[in-house]
C-alpha cells in the first residue's frame, strides 16, 4: 500500500478514535450512566463518517474491511487490558463487570459501524459484528478466566463441605 493511502487511513481512524472510540472507552470505564455519551449531532457525525468511508469508491482502500478489523482490535485490546489477576474474593463480580462492560462497548461499536454489518459481512461471508464480539469474548477472555473461576468455585465448594462436616461433628 502506498504511503499516501496509509496516511489517509491513519488520519480517518484518528478522527474516529478522537470523536468516538476514546470517549466511548472513557464512558465505559468511568460508568457515567447519568451523562449521555454523544448528543444527536455528535453521533450523526461519527455515523456519517463511517458510512461515507464504507461507500467511498476507492479501489485501494477497503474501508469496510478496515473498520471491521478496527472493531476487532478495539474489543481485543479492551479485554487484554482487563486480563488482570483478580483475587478470589471478587473473581465472580469482576468477571460479570468485565463481561457487561465488554458487551456495552460492543453494542456502541455496532451502532457506529452499522454499515459494515449491513454489507461487508455479506460480501465477505464473515461473522457479523455481534457474532464476532461473542467469538472475541470467548476466545480472548472466557477461556483465559474460566479456569480461575472454576478453581475459585471448587475451593468455595470444598470450604462449604468442610463447614458441613464440622457442623455434623458438633451435632453428633
Amino acid at each position: 500500500m502506498d504511503i499516501i493511502y496509509y496516511i489517509i487511513i491513519m488520519e480517518k481512524l484518528e478522527i474516529i478514535y478522537n470523536k468516538a472510540i476514546d470517549p466511548l472507552l472513557l464512558y465505559i470505564e468511568n460508568g457515567n450512566k447519568e451523562k449521555r455519551l454523544f448528543n444527536n449531532n455528535e453521533y450523526f457525525e461519527i455515523y456519517s463518517l463511517c458510512y461515507n468511508l464504507c461507500i467511498s469508491q476507492n479501489e485501494k482502500i477497503n474501508w469496510s474491511d478496515i473498520l471491521y478489523k478496527e472493531y476487532e482490535k478495539i474489543l481485543i485490546n479492551f479485554l487484554n487490558r482487563k486480563l488482570i489477576k483478580v483475587n478470589n474474593n471478587n473473581i465472580i463480580i469482576k468477571f460479570i463487570e468485565i463481561k457487561d462492560k465488554f458487551f456495552l462497548l460492543s453494542k456502541w461499536l455496532n451502532k457506529l459501524f452499522v454499515y459494515v454489518n449491513r454489507y461487508h459481512i455479506k460480501q465477505c461471508n464473515i461473522p457479523s459484528l455481534e457474532e464476532n464480539a461473542n467469538i472475541i469474548f470467548i476466545n480472548n477472555y472466557l477461556y483465559n478466566v474460566s479456569n480461575n473461576v472454576m478453581n475459585y468455585l471448587e475451593k468455595r465448594l470444598h470450604y462449604i463441605e468442610m463447614i458441613k462436616m464440622k457442623i455434623l461433628m458438633i451435632i453428633l
